[in-house]
């Protein structure tokens, strides 16, 4: 069948063919054969995957499991929808793991998972690159929701759990809080990961002092 809305790639299909792992031929029957209903569950994917990345992230090294399991349960559900089935399977191991509240599982597999996830982002980048993860098509986060999160990223720092802290940061970067605190939120990250946790805070610490 033909892609006919314009809207759909015309190289659509010939591109999810080159996306290691995806079997084209089960998400195209998910979508009933249709390749614009099957174009539009992965634009619904790529879209929202960044964001519950940063749930499993900071769920899992809050050890919330409860949140863990019903996030990964719907990442779970989508990769199958759009014939990611070796990820998906992987994506119930861990739910399953998360219900029986086995944290060991979870911390041990999820890193690998979460890495072949941030592969198949960069992978679909290439069909929705107006999508790419950016502050132009991010919403504006709320300042509560800021100085939460900044709260507990800086609760984190002074307990030296750096990926604990970069977690609450990554939810934060889903959002848009202006460029300056965007840029502060940012640099703070990439010091936690060359563990210099001092420049971190102090970073998050001018947040709060001179932006808000």
């Amino acid at each position: 069948m033909a892609v006919t809305d314009k809207s759909v790639p015309e190289d659509f299909l010939e591109k999810l063919f080159e996306v290691d792992g995806i079997n084209v031929e089960t998400g195209l029957r998910y979508a009933s054969g249709i390749p614009e209903v099957y174009y539009e569950s992965i634009k619904v994917f790529f879209e929202k995957i960044i964001h519950e990345c940063a749930i499993m992230d900071s769920a899992l090294a809050q050890g919330d499991l409860k949140t863990f399991d019903i996030t990964i349960h719907a990442v779970k559900s989508m990769l199958k929808t759009i014939g990611m089935i070796e990820l998906s399977d992987s994506a119930h191991l861990l739910e399953v793991a998360a219900k029986e509240g086995n944290s060991d599982y979870c911390h041990i597999e999820y890193p690998d998972f979460r890495d072949e996830l941030d592969f198949l982002y960069d992978d679909l980048a290439v069909l929705f690159p107006i999508k790419a993860f950016s502050d132009a098509v991010k919403e504006t986060g709320s300042t509560k929701f800021l100085l939460v999160k900044l709260e507990k990223a800086m609760a984190a720092c002074s307990e030296f759990e750096n990926e604990a802290a970069m977690a609450f940061l990554d939810e934060l970067q889903v959002y848009d809080f202006g460029n300056e605190t965007n840029k502060l939120i940012s640099e703070a990250k990439s010091y936690l990961k060359d563990f210099n946790i001092d420049q971190a805070e102090a970073k998050l610490k001018k947040i709060v002092m001179e932006v808000l």
